[in-house]
């Protein structure tokens, strides 16, 4: 039976014909460890691609007092309410903290823009410093965006902080 769908596939002219898998041989000495396939093709590009015309330009500053090092990397993500992960609207790398510029989508709601040093080049993770900024796109341009990195103790400081303000919103006077 799987011979048959094999030859149907085969005579299908939408599909085109099935070539049988190479064998792996090994190739000469100077060449240990591989093999005569073609090498694996590299995965597209996890940025989106978008009309130069359905964009806006979002720039301003970044910002980090810390001594941590690594890659510096700036994500445009869009939050949705119907799903735990963020789309990704858009990614860059820096080359250093001071002035940044990126492209997103006009007239876009609750984009999260996140900015951080990848400690262990992994993208981001726990411990990587970071800074955040909330916003939305409409028609201009978003101009004087100022973005400062925390490490992440002090990330969980400014979190005990919020929470301490909210509880003392809710004394009874």
């Amino acid at each position: 039976m799987w011979f048959s769908i094999v030859l149907a596939c085969a005579n299908n002219p939408d599909i085109g014909p099935v070539v049988p898998e190479q064998e792996n041989k090994i190739l000469p000495e100077n060449n240990v460890g591989q093999t005569d396939k073609a090498p694996p093709v590299e995965p597209p590009s996890m940025t989106p691609n978008y009309n130069p015309e359905e964009l806006v330009t979002i720039s301003g500053t970044v910002s980090y007092s810390g001594e941590s090092s690594g890659e510096i990397h700036i994500e445009a993500l869009q939050n949705n309410p119907e799903s735990p992960n963020p789309t990704l609207l858009q990614r860059a790398e820096l080359e250093k903290m001071g002035d940044f510029s990126l492209q997103v989508p006009k007239n876009t709601l609750s984009i999260s823009l996140m900015i951080y040093v990848d400690l262990t080049g992994n993208q981001i993770s726990e411990d990587d410093p970071r800074g955040y900024y909330e916003f939305q796109t409409k028609e201009e341009d978003i101009t004087g965006i100022e973005v400062t990195i925390l490490n992440e103790d002090e990330m969980k400081d400014a979190k005990g902080d919020k929470k301490e303000d909210k509880k003392e919103d809710k004394k009874p006077e």
